[in-house]
């Protein structure tokens, strides 16, 4: 899912986080990463920071808006 603002990614990733933790216990690695071109922001599962050419495997994951 993309998101407008950072801030708006910001929250729908701790709600995602907060869910997983409640259902399994564990924090899950999220990551705010935004998309070159649409101006847009995703939450990601992983590590992903290309501008410092640090890439894990991540996929986006789908976090609906409360």
């Amino acid at each position: 899912m993309k998101f407008r603002t950072h801030q708006e990614a910001h929250a729908a990733m701790m709600r995602a986080a907060e869910r997983e933790f409640r259902e399994n216990l564990r924090l899950p690695r999220l990551t705010i990463v935004k998309n070159q071109g649409e101006g847009t922001f995703s939450v990601v599962r992983g590590e992903t920071d290309p501008e410092n050419g640090m890439i894990a495997p991540v996929t986006t994951i789908g976090i609906d808006r409360e």
